[in-house]
């Protein structure tokens, strides 16, 4: 058992090694250096197993790099014409419909389908396609898309432009799996309301596309976001069901092969997501394990189950549904017995009622103590109500998910009966409904959490360590306090430079300053034309977390258009903000809930006009424009604050959307060395007498990538060239990030 854990560790070692710190020459020298020397050891057993790891941490290494570039170089033209087939439904937008198909190699592919072509699972298609890379980390610790959908086994995104470019090829066959799904979902469609049958459809096979953004909402405040994915639970469900449902017709050695059959089947139904895929590949384990008459050993199924998943793709660990289900299951068994243990034995419980509830507590407890560092790095948010609507609703979706499954079968076999015992589920469902609501809606229900550094984590897990194995070693326990006192003391130590970040928020601007002692600066937050897409939430609030603040101390907004301002209402209303500084503004929507949100939590704002300083440790801002009788424009960029930070010599102009009639008004002295390109680009600004008046040695655009309107134009890119100005842009660039130290400039862009 042990060597089969170490052989797994040591491949997921070397998957990571691939993955993240490349190729090293290096380390092959060296485990090749050591395979050489251990085959002259005289322990033949001992040193098989030696070699064996190294070997299979050579091959992780090697085998993950070629994957994430087979991954990233296979399909590079633009154009691919290409038989498709329709897998699996991905979800709907306003005008496409996305689906998981495969072509003609059966790589696969996010396919966007025009929402007026009707599209069904099996579908065989002749189409023309336009061929996109997935978009890389744009922000430093932001989502990487492409590594997303490597983990899932797509290697891109194929887009049909009309349905002139798609042509029919075949019908769908049957196939059992896509069968059953459809049926299931239409079942229930019948017999339950939407919300309900979203509930339903999540429990029991993974399909959330029903459920309402709102419900949605108040499950993961509350903290039972998992019920709405299949997982362990189900696959026991099936295992129990089924077995109570044959062991009497056929005897238990054939109903073996039978729950084996049917855990396979559900797999394919629910879609093989990685906690599916990993609790049937266990449960099979341990089937076989029953008809051989040997005890299974559940370290070492775990371990099989991550060699198996991770030899079919490695890069399925960039996957946080296979890092939270592993996580989760091996909470359960080091912590699970020992808490319920603890908790009968120290007040003797007997109760056959309360002992459920223990052991629902100790499951939820004990999956936590390994995920809580996970889901406050991935997901920067802790449930304070967790264990206590778990305790409520877990039992009732155990129910729940079995007579879902029951009143499937019974539907199919005679409907009316079907419909009448869905009232009961309806019942059911919206009892936990209701519950997830009341539990979001309790002030300080979900505590806001800043991204933990890995070394913290690191040193959470040797913590637990020295716990759970009682570990004594009295060096062990002085190493560990001593690393603890020292990252302690290195968080106190002051910034050895000024950090400007120009953040990619899309069609927008944002960037975040922050000074040697750590104060923090916002200047806009990007905003987003798509009423279903929260930039301040998606990108904004996760980017500050990530650099572990809570505070931003001083936001400034330059004007009052939604890809400036929005994203900073989020900020605003979910972490504490020292003061807002404005313009003069015309009295939007945007602006009236800058004013509530403001009002509502205590910050003061204040309106800023030229001559002005604002001062915050050794950086000072000077107020260049606009002046204070200036009146008011009814173009709103030309009501931009224009910006000059000033920090050792070096000088930052920060111009808003300021467009050419702004531009010709000002009259405060503009020269500096680096530039915040006004309005992303656009030709209305930027005009050749601004530029010869910036002089800027380097030049930053904040544009999105694609954008609709051709931002930035040609005319303003040659104007800056001319200057010889070197220019960034977010769209090509990702985020950029400047450090001035000893009034010297350092610049790196995160997409090379």
């Amino acid at each position: 058992m042990l060597h089969i854990v170490l052989i797994c560790l040591a491949y997921i070692v070397g998957i990571i090694w691939g993955l993240y710190l490349s190729l090293n020459l290096g380390i092959v020298f060296f485990c090749l250096n050591l395979c050489i020397y251990f085959i002259f050891k005289k322990n033949l057993f001992k040193k098989a197993v030696i070699i064996t790891i190294l070997i299979v941490f050579l091959f992780g290494m090697f085998y993950s790099y070629y994957r994430f570039e087979n991954y990233q170089n296979k399909y590079s033209v633009e154009e691919i014409s290409t038989t498709i087939k329709v897998l699996s439904h991905d979800k709907t937008t306003e005008y496409y419909s996305t689906y998981i198909c495969t072509n003609e190699n059966t790589d696969k592919f996010l396919v966007y389908f025009p929402k007026e072509i009707e599209v069904e699972i099996g579908q065989l298609f002749y189409a023309k396609t336009i061929f996109e890379k997935p978009s890389g980390m744009r922000n430093r610790g932001g989502f990487d898309y492409a590594k997303y959908l490597y983990s899932q086994d797509i290697y891109g995104i194929l887009k049909v432009e009309s349905d002139k470019d798609i042509f029919l090829k075949e019908l769908p066959k049957f196939n059992i799996a896509n069968e059953i799904r459809g049926s299931i979902i239409n079942f229930f469609k019948k017999v339950l309301p939407k919300n309900e049958v979203g509930i339903m459809l999540g429990m029991i096979i993974g399909n959330t596309s029903y459920i309402n953004e709102n419900i949605k909402n108040d499950f993961k405040i509350s903290g039972i976001t998992h019920l709405l994915a299949v997982s362990g639970s189900n696959i026991t469900y099936i295992i129990l069901f089924t077995k109570f449902l044959f062991n009497k017709l056929v005897g238990k050695k054939v109903s073996n092969y039978i729950v084996i059959i049917f855990l396979i089947i559900f797999m394919l139904v629910v879609g093989c997501s990685p906690s599916v895929v990993r609790a049937t590949i266990m449960g099979v384990i341990i089937i076989i394990a029953e008809i051989l008459s040997k005890k299974s050993n559940v370290y070492a199924s775990l371990s099989i189950t991550a060699l198996i998943m991770l030899l079919y793709n490695p890069l399925t660990i960039y996957d946080i549904g296979f890092v939270l289900s592993f996580g989760g299951t091996l909470g359960i068994v080091l912590f699970y017995e020992r808490i319920k243990n603890a908790i009968i034995n120290r007040y003797s419980i007997e109760n056959r009622f309360v002992i459920p509830v223990i052991e629902t507590f100790a499951v939820t407890i004990s999956a936590q103590i390994v995920l809580t560092p996970i889901m406050c790095y991935t997901f920067n948010t802790f449930s304070l109500f967790l264990i206590i609507v778990n305790i409520l609703i877990v039992p009732i979706s155990g129910v729940l998910t079995i007579m879902g499954f029951v009143t499937y079968l019974i539907g199919i076999i005679y409907f009316p009966i079907g419909k009448l015992v869905s009232y009961s589920i309806f019942i059911i469902i919206r009892a936990i409904i209701i519950i997830a609501h009341l539990f979001s809606k309790i002030p300080f229900s979900s505590l806001i959490v800043i991204t933990p550094k890995i070394y913290w984590v690191i040193l959470y897990y040797l913590i637990i360590y020295m716990i759970v194995f009682k570990n004594d070693n009295k060096i062990f326990r002085c190493i560990l306090c001593v690393i603890i006192a020292l990252c302690i003391i290195i968080e106190q130590f002051p910034n050895k430079c000024l950090e400007i970040n120009f953040i990619d928020v899309g069609q927008g601007d944002c960037t975040y300053i922050e000074t040697r002692n750590k104060k923090v600066i916002l200047i806009d937050g990007g905003g987003s034309e798509s009423s279903d897409y929260d930039v301040g939430e998606n990108i904004l609030l996760p980017y500050i977390l990530d650099r572990q603040k809570m505070k931003i101390d001083l936001i400034i907004v330059s004007h009052m258009h939604e890809d400036h301002l929005e994203g900073l209402l989020t900020i605003i209303e979910k972490i504490d903000v020292g003061k807002i500084i404005i313009g003069q503004s015309n009295n939007t929507e945007l602006y009236k809930k800058l004013i509530n949100i403001s009002a509502n939590k205590g910050i003061k704002i204040e309106t800023v006009y030229t001559g002005e300083t604002i001062c915050i440790d050794d950086v000072k801002i000077e107020v260049i424009y606009p002046q204070k009788n200036h009146q008011i424009d009814k173009n709103e960029n030309n009501n931009s604050l224009i910006l000059k930070l000033m920090y050792e010599n070096v000088s930052v102009l920060f111009t808003g959307d300021i467009e050419k009639e702004g531009e010709e008004k000002i009259n405060g002295n503009i020269n500096a060395d680096i530039l915040k390109v006004a309005h992303h680009g656009s030709k209305t600004s930027s005009t050749e007498k601004f530029i010869n008046g910036v002089k800027p040695q380097i030049s930053v655009i904040g544009v999105g990538e694609g954008n609709k309107f051709n931002h930035p134009s040609f005319e303003v890119i040659e104007r800056l060239k001319k200057n010889n100005s070197i220019i960034y842009r977010t769209d090509e660039n990702g985020e950029i990030t400047i450090k001035i130290k000893n009034e010297k400039i350092y610049i790196n862009n995160l997409i090379k």
